[in-house]
């Protein structure tokens, strides 16, 4: 024999069978509501008129020292001035000799770039403080070391070279640890 809940479950069953046996015709007769009859009529597409690209014209060609005057102004270079003479043109009534013309042209100083041949840096501390590295840094390089910053996801690395050979990273690696008793290690140069 069946247990209680059983049977409910089965009497619950059977009365949900005879309802929809009861119900489903009704619904599924077969007749489309008169709200789902829609005509839907799409317009033609809109004429998109063409566009004509014309070619790129090259522009006139313009002094270079003013140019570069307007450009370093406008993006606030330092620059140091350097006298370069150029010729004044004498005035067409004039024939007399004159003197060149002193102009000053800005020049923007570029940073060194290390040898392509540079292999080995000397690794000699990590930070997660940008002001600790940095302290690190001019303390370092006020003792005349090459020393310079790398920064990662979340830490400050203080290396000092890059050196073409292993032996000169060895040897500064000594000279730092009786300096300043850091402990470094030697890694392979990457320029990130």
């Amino acid at each position: 024999m069946l247990d209680k809940s059983s049977t409910h479950r089965l009497i619950g069953a059977g009365i949900m069978l005879v309802a929809a046996a009861a119900l489903l015709p009704v619904i599924l007769d077969g007749e489309r509501p008169p709200e789902l009859d829609l005509d839907i009529q799409v317009s033609k597409a809109p004429v998109i008129p063409e566009v004509v690209i014309k070619s790129v014209q090259p522009l006139p060609s313009v002094d270079k020292q003013i140019e570069f005057k307007k450009l370093n102004k406008a993006n606030d270079v330092k620059t140091k001035d350097v006298v370069v003479q150029t010729p004044k043109t004498p005035a067409p009534s004039k024939v007399t000799k004159q003197e060149p013309k002193q102009t000053k042209v800005p020049v923007v100083k570029k940073l060194e770039k290390t040898s392509k041949k540079a292999k080995w840096t000397l690794q000699i501390a990590s930070f997660k403080s940008r002001e600790n590295a940095n302290a690190l840094v001019k303390k370092l390089q006020a003792a005349n070391y090459p020393a310079y910053t790398i920064t990662t996801k979340t830490l400050f690395k203080v290396y000092v070279g890059p050196e073409i050979k292993r032996s000169r990273s060895e040897s500064l690696k000594q000279e730092i640890k009786k300096k300043f008793s850091l402990e470094g290690f030697i890694v392979k140069y990457s320029a990130n």
